[in-house]
């Protein structure tokens, strides 16, 4: 780095003289250690996210968290439907290469997640809010790391975890359906809670009512039994509200002694209105002689849909030493919606206008709590993770009801009306 150090003593220089001194100088050498610059790898932006496609050994496709943030995606479903070979039936369930939900495999933080439905594996990507996302991947090739039961993909979804940043995010939009917004707004009748997206009971069966209803052989018991329903079948008339959103992240990133502990929580909620006028056609088998479709029916339903969405994420990490760290993670999310359909039209085949009704209210819960571990050994040779979790789904469907009155062709109608 230099030259050690040289001290010359008793110089003598005589006035008017040049005195010329050869000092030989040797070379200073020190051994210097070695710098190890120790760092998380950041996983939620756009860079992270080509560097996993491109070092990946499968075909794989992806969204990150920053690329979420530039959209105005609400929910899993949305974000998902940007990836390619992915379509999204129903706005919740997800086919992979032409392959319906059952024949795709979906992780939940490398987690199996609960299925939404009772008679098959689905899931249902509405139900996570786009903001509790750090990344998606969609896996369309088998692997040793991925489970086996899959034909179309596996879907991978991660929620935020560690933050790198000591911070908190509050957001709240609000959007403007031109068809609905501000429009008279029909539904089922509202009751106390209903903002909140949880089934209060209000909607559930009166108690006392048996399990079959044909074990009851007294005409007044029956009668009894009918009057204790709530007669509320006539839409409940509101205005449609923006569609509106709001969220609460808080995160932290701070040691505590020789361990570093990362925490992520965030509340969000939401409620949309929409409205669809549907146009519904059926035909019998063309008619080559007469060069004509015979129509069976044209059914047009007003369709009205209120839908709202509570969900919380609580996240812990803990970060024992470079090679050594845990997380616990907690997701819950409330999805309930609303809906009611006013049918009119006409159909041919029976001779008849019909105006039919139908009321639905399907309340969905999901939780998913995990506890997870990453290793590594031998100088980052050898690395171990695990993972342990709990998954709970429920789905709930009271009080759907549907009722219909048909006139007569020489009767009117708004539907022969607009015929």
């Amino acid at each position: 780095i230099s030259y050690d150090p040289v001290v010359i003593e008793n110089i003598k220089v005589e006035p008017g003289k040049t005195l010329t001194l050869n000092i030989p100088l040797s070379s200073a050498t020190q051994q210097l250690e070695g710098v190890s610059v120790v760092a998380r790898r950041i996983q939620h932006t756009d860079v992270s996210l080509i560097s996993s496609i491109k070092t990946a050994e499968l075909v794989v496709s992806g969204v990150s968290a920053q690329q979420i943030s530039r959209s105005q995606d609400r929910d899993a479903s949305q974000v998902v439907r940007r990836i390619p070979g992915v379509t999204v039936i129903d706005n919740r369930f997800v086919v992979v290469r032409g392959l319906n939900e059952r024949y795709n495999a979906v992780m939940l933080n490398d987690i199996n997640a609960p299925s939404m439905e009772d008679d098959v594996r689905s899931f249902s990507f509405d139900v996570i809010p786009s903001g509790q996302l750090e990344r998606m991947m969609v896996y369309k090739s088998p692997s040793a790391e991925l489970p086996g039961d899959f034909a179309g993909g596996v879907i991978k979804i991660f929620t935020k975890s560690i933050p790198d940043r000591n911070g908190l995010e509050v957001s709240f939009t609000a959007g403007y359906e031109p068809a609905t917004t501000f429009k008279d707004f029909y539904g089922p009748e509202r009751y106390s809670g209903h903002w909140t997206g949880f089934n209060n009971g209000a909607y559930d069966m009166p108690a006392g009512i048996p399990d079959r209803l044909s074990s009851v052989r007294n005409e007044e018991e029956l009668k009894r039994l009918g009057n204790s329903f709530k007669n509320n079948w006539v839409p409940e008339k509101n205005m449609a509200m923006f569609n509106q959103s709001a969220s609460v992240s808080g995160f932290f990133n701070q040691p505590v002694g020789s361990v570093t502990l990362g925490h992520f929580t965030s509340v969000n909620y939401s409620n949309s209105y929409s409205f669809e006028e549907v146009d519904r056609y059926d035909y019998n088998a063309y008619n080559y002689i007469d060069n004509v479709a015979l129509p069976i029916y044209w059914f047009n339903d007003y369709r009205y849909k209120q839908t709202i969405r509570v969900g919380a994420l609580h996240n812990y990490g803990f970060r024992f030493s470079p090679n050594h760290s845990v997380e616990i993670k907690n997701l819950f999310n409330q999805n309930g919606s609303y809906e009611y359909i006013d049918r009119g039209g006409h159909d041919y085949d029976f001779g008849y206008f019909p105006s039919n009704h139908g009321f639905q209210q399907l309340y969905r819960t999901i939780y998913s709590g995990q506890l997870g571990g990453k290793h590594d050994f031998f100088d980052k040779r050898t690395e171990v993770t695990w993972a342990g979790g709990y998954g709970f789904s429920r789905r709930e469907m009271p009080d759907y009801k549907r009722y219909r009155s048909d006139l007569p062709e020489q009767g009117r109608d708004r539907s022969e009306a607009e015929l």
